[in-house]
């Protein structure tokens, strides 16, 4: 960390990260995840280095980025400057929206690319592994880990579920995998699980479901259509599956 802190203290403009994360390669000082993906990717031999490809790989990190803030909005929902119990009323609320409505947007958009290639190998970006798929395994993890009933539907997320299970039995994630090489999910990150009581209700929640799976009533996260219909005469009826 004091060497983190050095780079964010030194002098000058532009170049300065903002916060860590943050790849030093060389002279190189890259503080987006995406680009960091992008440049050190290549270096390792988990994707091509062709323009084409990097185009849709930077897409997808980003989307996928997108995603992971309004997981972590579900128990930070005011603001992440506040610790929990200060935005616990509010919590649930926002994490039942997120998932009768955002999480379905997000797992659709996946599904669909992940159709685009009917062979059971295929990944997200074709028939070749690479950080891509790498990254929506580790949010079919955490979707798991912090709302289990939801996820356990089978309509939630079909082919990345299949994806994660590929990936999770790939001769290279094994040793990775156990701890202490991999931290396993808690309440001090992004996914976090609270099985507690549903917030307004005095009981305990049931199931081991989260709160929010609680209000929902347990809903099934379905995924959204791949192709959003068109809203009629300028109403809100119409999906947009892109929208943030």
């Amino acid at each position: 960390m004091p060497l983190e802190c050095g780079y964010l203290d030194a002098a000058g403009s532009g170049g300065r990260p903002f916060a860590p994360q943050f790849l030093k390669s060389g002279k190189l000082l890259i503080a987006q995840t995406a680009i960091s993906f992008n440049i050190s990717a290549p270096r390792h031999g988990s994707c091509r280095p062709t323009k084409q490809r990097a185009s849709g790989r930077t897409s997808f990190s980003s989307r996928s980025r997108t995603f992971v803030t309004e997981i972590h909005d579900t128990h930070h929902p005011i603001s992440s400057g506040l610790v929990f119990r200060e935005q616990r009323r509010r919590r649930g609320a926002r994490a039942a929206d997120f998932l009768k409505r955002r999480a379905p947007k997000y797992l659709g958009h996946f599904e669909s690319l992940l159709a685009r290639h009917s062979s059971r190998e295929g990944y997200v970006l074709g028939a070749r592994l690479t950080y891509v798929d790498l990254s929506l395994f580790q949010i079919v993890a955490g979707l798991s880990y912090a709302f289990p009933r939801a996820m356990a539907s089978r309509r939630a997320g079909i082919r990345a579920s299949r994806l994660h299970e590929r990936v999770r039995g790939r001769p290279r994630m094994r040793p990775i995998l156990p701890r202490p090489r991999r931290i396993p999910f808690n309440n001090e990150g992004i996914f976090r699980h609270y099985p507690t009581s549903t917030p307004g209700a005095g009981g305990r929640g049931r199931g081991g479901g989260s709160p929010a799976e609680s209000i929902c009533r347990v809903s099934p996260i379905t995924v959204a259509k791949s192709r959003p219909s068109v809203p009629r005469t300028g109403s809100a009826t119409g999906r947009t599956c892109f929208s943030t």
